[in-house]
């Protein structure tokens, strides 16, 4: 029921789904906390039940990442990308999250760990 209940499209669907997603999802807070704050650890099993609540951030419409759209495969796949078009395509649609490079390579250009 959590996956249905708080999947990206009944997220985006409408407020009441998103509440309906949130209320869920305060029985697992303790999952998300950082480090010493967080149950996960201990509760593995109990906390891998609420992933789908990773959808709540990732469909937040203040967050500052955008979602990848739902044709981004299609867009970027190789068949699309061997003509200019596509690769321009491609790019373009890849662009909001060109901050996600690796950390490590790219420590200062990383958005990677935040978002």
């Amino acid at each position: 029921e959590i996956s249905e209940v708080c999947s990206r499209e009944n997220l985006e669907s409408n407020s009441e789904s998103r509440d309906e997603c949130e209320d869920i999802c305060k029985g697992g807070a303790c999952c998300t906390g950082i480090e010493e704050e967080s149950c996960a650890l201990e509760n593995l099993v109990l906390c891998a039940s609420y992933t789908p609540c990773g959808m709540l951030e990732l469909t937040d419409p203040n967050s500052k990442i955008q979602l990848a759209p739902v044709d981004l495969i299609e867009t970027c796949s190789r068949e699309n990308v061997e003509n200019a078009a596509g690769r321009t395509a491609c790019k373009e649609m890849c662009e909001p999250s060109s901050c996600c490079v690796d950390p490590l390579e790219y420590p200062l250009r990383s958005c990677y760990i935040k978002h």
